[in-house]
């Protein structure tokens, strides 16, 4: 509950517009990770130009003004400075300080007089050893703890403390927020250091490595589950937050860093003059995403938005996602920060390592993050879109399809006895981790041991227990309930048209397309999965959009496996059905296309097409043959064969070309190397 109050609390401070004035280069502290050194030369800014700058926030209609520095109660007109920001009618005044000028109970009482409503201490430690060490002043702890506490003794006044975490506190951090506690003090902003300036000098000392440290972190903010505080993390990856979501820093505070550099940023977009940190310290830095895109922008002239990741859209579909971002010298930076935080600031959980599409996945929005958690993100075991491990029942069948590969007439296989079926059952459960099986033929239904071999099976400890059918006896409920029972739980249909002369007629049979309506009618009523196995020839194609329409309405249906015709056995002899994949192309990808949108998961087979014919590339996550050459399973198969232009594809690594028999009738025409 309380997590959730200062979550609302955090999302309207941050909705607060705010002005940020610097009014000194200047600080009576040496901290060893200050970022502002090198702009530091001891001088105060003008009075008049810190006016110009709180009345240019009240221009954009800031409501906030927060006081900074150096150290800004070094500047001799600061109690002008705040009653000018009063009087320019900022509701809130905020001072960032080290508060050692506030152990003077007259400065600090004058400061909250002109109109200081919220004093930050930067305090990190919790002894003088600790703190003194990292602000190289002795007596440095002493002066601001006795600032902050003359500043708990006034009522109204918002205290808060900032720790810039880092190698020399991070072990400390739990014993120094509850030291503050005992204090008074219930808000904290949980700075990371950062690789610029003094800190960057000083990295040998400051940086760590926070995978090492996490668990220092997360007893640290445990803090909250029992005490009543507000913590705030501030340029903390968001990668280390998993489980508390809602210590992630909100995207929009990115605008401050972006705009402390805008001069850097300017010079890049309109010179290309190179960003001089840029190099090894970006890997420390809360802005390396943003760089990087802003160089990817300015040296491609365009960026595309993020798509979403693999385990949370299947498809990985950009529609939603908006336009892409169009580079110019003149462009505004900011509304590239906007284009940036709105379509490509995404992040990762640390498990996504494990996921075979970390390499190309750039993870999830930070807001969806934000607001659902990274308990979102499911790292995708490549195994999973392996291909089951087949076991070939028989090659008898009770259709006459036109285009089978397998035919009986054209094979010596003999079936297999119900004796051979259990010895490769027992094989296929030692070695399968997964525990799969695929009963096919053929059509293994007509098999009358069919129901005893799934028994056997499921015994022995498959779980995934598929068969492949024509479903023309599952028309037959109480013989579907017999295999269902047994512990068949999915099924792979060969549906290959909705218009029953179209499918009748490829199977040779009349009536079949009525029967294997019945059955997958009957099986999806019994629960069962069911996917649906298309075989793409040439009196088919054209109505592709339509049949993935009409598996969408049927609504309990979730999975395609588009396969296309391969040239051999009577797909051979009626070598006319073999289309052509650059006529298909078009119509396979509108049919993807409608499948996403519709939340279909469209897959493409061993015996489907090459990635780059009809968007394939689009969806490689559904490519078998991509899946088994991230896992190293890939089936080199001599019966695929690769046009020469094809080594210089992308997917080269991931894809078998096409079957030698297409090439023989077709040559490789619709394929074309991807980039």
């Amino acid at each position: 509950m309380m997590e959730n109050y200062n979550l609302f609390k955090k999302e309207k401070a941050v909705k607060i517009k705010r002005q940020w004035v610097r009014l000194t280069r200047a600080c009576n502290n040496r901290c060893l990770f200050c970022l502002d050194n090198e702009a530091q030369d001891g001088s105060c800014i003008d009075f008049s130009i810190i006016k110009d700058t709180l009345e240019r926030g009240r221009a954009i209609n800031a409501k906030k003004a927060i006081l900074s520095g150096g150290e800004p109660t070094l500047h001799p007109e600061l109690f002008k400075i705040i009653r000018a920001a009063r009087d320019l009618g900022y509701s809130e005044i905020q001072i960032i300080t080290n508060g050692r000028m506030f152990a003077y109970e007259e400065f600090l009482r004058q400061a909250v007089n002109c109109g200081v409503s919220e004093i930050t201490f930067s305090i990190h430690g919790h002894t003088p050893k600790l703190h003194d060490r990292q602000t190289q002043v002795k007596g440095s702890f002493e002066q601001s703890i006795r600032g902050l506490l003359n500043a708990r003794k006034i009522k109204g006044l918002i205290v808060n403390v900032d720790i810039v975490i880092n190698k020399i506190n991070i072990r400390y951090l739990r014993q120094i927020i509850d030291f503050f506690i005992v204090l008074g003090v219930n808000e904290f902003d949980l700075l990371q250091v950062m690789p610029f300036g003094r800190a960057w000098l000083n990295r040998g000392q400051l940086f760590y490595d926070i995978e090492k440290e996490i668990e220092s972190l997360k007893f640290a903010f445990e803090v909250r589950k029992d005490t009543p505080v507000c913590l705030w993390t501030n340029r903390l990856p968001a990668v280390y937050l998993e489980g508390m979501e809602d210590l992630i820093q909100h995207p929009d505070k990115l605008r401050d860093e972006v705009f402390g550099l805008k001069e850097m940023f300017g010079k890049f977009i309109r010179f290309g003059l190179k960003m001089p940190c840029r190099g090894e310290r970006c890997y420390y830095c809360c802005l390396k995403g943003f760089c990087e895109d802003l160089i990817a922008l300015r040296s491609s002239g365009l960026l595309a938005p993020n798509l979403k990741p693999f385990c949370i859209d299947e498809k990985r579909s950009n529609d939603a996602l908006g336009r892409s971002f169009k580079f110019s010298k003149g462009m505004d930076l900011f509304k590239f920060l906007d284009f940036y935080l709105k379509k490509r600031y995404f992040v990762k959980s640390l498990r996504c390592r494990k996921c075979a599409y970390n390499k190309e996945c750039q993870g999830a929005h930070i807001d969806l993050i934000r607001k659902n958690g990274f308990a979102l993100l499911t790292p995708f075991k490549a195994e999973n879109s392996l291909r089951y491990p087949l076991l070939r029942l028989t090659l008898g069948c009770n259709a006459s399809c036109l285009f089978c590969n397998v035919p009986m007439e054209s094979s010596d296989f003999n079936d297999l006895s119900t004796s051979e079926a259990k010895q490769l059952i027992n094989k296929i459960a030692a070695v399968r981790k997964d525990t799969k099986i695929d009963f096919t033929g053929g059509e293994p239904t007509i098999r009358k041991d069919l129901p005893k071999l799934i028994r056997y099976a499921r015994l022995k400890g498959i779980k995934g227990i598929q068969v492949q059918t024509n479903a023309i006896k599952l028309a037959d409920k109480g013989y579907l309930r017999s295999l269902q029972e047994a512990g068949m739980n999915k099924i792979f249909v060969g549906l290959h048209s909705f218009l029953p002369s179209v499918h009748d007629s490829l199977l040779g049979l009349p009536g079949a397309f009525e029967k294997c309506m019945k059955g997958v009618k009957n099986a999806i009523s019994a629960g069962i999965e069911v996917t649906l196995n298309p075989v793409i020839t040439n009196k088919n194609f054209k109505e592709l959009s339509d049949y993935v329409l009409r598996v969408a309405a049927l609504k309990k249906i979730k999975f395609i496996s588009l396969s296309i015709v391969q040239p051999r056995g009577r797909a051979w002899i009626n070598k006319g059905l073999v289309p052509d994949y650059k006529v298909i192309g078009p119509y396979v990808k509108k049919a993807l296309l409608i499948g996403n949108r519709l939340g279909l998961v469209i897959n493409n087979p061993y015996c489907g097409l090459p990635v780059c014919v009809g968007g394939w590339y689009n969806y490689p996550q559904n490519c078998v043959e991509y899946c088994e050459g991230l896992v190293g399973k890939r089936d080199n198969n001599v019966d695929k064969i690769k046009a020469p232009f094809c080594g210089k594809c992308s997917f080269n690594a991931f894809c078998n070309g096409v079957w030698k028999e297409y090439a023989e009738i077709h040559g490789f025409s619709g394929l074309s190397p991807l980039k």
